[in-house]
């Protein structure tokens, strides 16, 4: 009888190990199987994760790098207080240089039609001139007398 108890408690652990040995060996199957269904799932998101890590670098170093730009033209703009007003300066005079051309090539091509009516008047008389001949020096009199006036 002594014999018989841990032979029946040995076989009864024997018993427990093998079945959850095998209940263990199910669960196993069942992981690798599942693991294969979810794997490109899985590759997916870990490509989205990584995508997403990517962009937040990126934003960091856009952001670090216009921080940058912001403090050299802080700067920039400490060293020259008055740079704001001097380039608004600038402007202005620069459009009343613009202003002040166009006015004068508006002028200039004014004088040039001008000098063009001039030129057609004469020679219109020229024309009046050459028609009246030399014999006709009396009317060539009159006509240069009332020009005077």
């Amino acid at each position: 009888m002594k014999l018989r108890i841990p032979l029946a408690r040995y076989s009864a652990a024997k018993l427990a190990h093998s079945r959850i040995r095998q209940e263990r060996d199910v669960a196993r199957e069942k992981l690798e199987k599942l693991k294969q269904v979810n794997a490109p799932l899985k590759r997916k998101t870990d490509a989205y994760g990584e995508r997403a890590k990517g962009i937040k670098r990126r934003v960091e170093s856009l952001t670090n790098r216009l921080n940058e730009v912001k403090r050299k033209i802080q700067q920039c703009e400490d060293k020259f207080p008055g740079f704001d007003q001097m380039a608004a300066d600038w402007r202005v005079e620069t459009s009343n240089i613009r202003k002040k051309a166009n006015q004068r090539r508006k002028k200039l091509l004014d004088l040039a039609e001008e000098v063009n009516k001039l030129e057609s008047g004469l020679e219109k008389s020229k024309e009046k001139l050459d028609s009246y001949g030399p014999d006709n020096r009396e009317q060539l009199n009159v006509i240069h007398s009332l020009h005077k006036f």
